[in-house]
């Protein structure tokens, strides 16, 4: 089986074609078994992908092998990779999980156009939760967390009884105008150094909040880079989300 590693913003994937007999493949097991750092590849999650006439289809199996609804990182890597590849034109819809996601490929980065959030009605001290076709419950610490706090707080509020699916959690400052700091927690995987859609998410729960303003782009950054988002803070408009992704290397499995 070939492979391919990639990253956006430093979140990490094994991409493979998916084959037209993976019925018979445990994609969750072999995404725990690729994903494992020491032992396999190493990744966040394992990306598969079928080019077709019709457009692009697309599916994220997380580190602990459970299947994700969208992964905003990583789609831009699959439709990096498909494009370079020839499988797919710069401009087009890949469908996901979460429904038909229309992308543009242009100058290095992929801008998708993501479907509008929807708000969680549900009690977090301090944070909101919203998904941005993954579920994320924003927090706004007067600082970003130590790993001492992160990593007890954060698993814990992954797997709260209110989130039976569990939630990524990120955590998130004001930096400047119209810029966003994070400290992701992705559920299924722990920390990451980036995240899509958990950026998408920090920018919405920012706009509806008042803390940046909808009428500029908002720059997120993580430890693993910075992506823009755009939201116009109307819960019915879709969300724009851009960013680059590069292949890392390639090989056999």
């Amino acid at each position: 089986m070939q492979f391919t590693k990639m990253q956006a913003v430093g979140n990490d994937f094994v991409v493979i074609e998916e084959p037209e007999s993976s019925q018979n493949i445990d994609l969750a097991a072999l995404a725990i078994t690729v994903c494992d750092r020491r032992f396999g590849i190493g990744a966040d999650g394992l990306l598969t992908y079928t080019a077709t006439q019709t457009g692009l289809t697309f599916r994220i199996f997380n580190a602990d092998g459970s299947e994700d609804t969208m992964c905003g990182n990583g789609l831009r890597c699959v439709v990096t990779l498909a494009a370079l590849r020839g499988q797919v034109p710069s401009q087009g819809i890949a469908q996901t999980p979460s429904g038909d996601i229309p992308y543009v490929l242009e100058k290095g980065e992929v801008t998708l156009t993501l479907p509008p959030p929807r708000f969680w009605d549900v009690s977090v001290p301090g944070g909101s939760t919203v998904d941005t076709g993954s579920l994320h419950t924003v927090l706004w610490p007067t600082s970003l967390p130590d790993d001492a706090a992160f990593f007890t707080d954060s698993p814990l509020l992954e797997s709260a009884p209110c989130f039976p699916e569990k939630t990524s959690v990120m955590w998130t400052q004001v930096a400047g105008k119209s810029q966003l700091s994070l400290r992701i927690w992705e559920r299924g995987v722990g920390e990451t150094l980036g995240c899509g859609t958990g950026a998408c998410a920090a920018a919405v729960v920012a706009i509806s909040e008042g803390k940046v303003s909808p009428q500029e782009p908002v720059h997120v950054t993580s430890k693993g880079g910075t992506l823009t988002i755009t939201w116009d803070g109307y819960e019915g408009s879709p969300i724009l989300l851009t960013g680059p992704a590069q292949t890392v290397f390639s090989g056999t499995l």
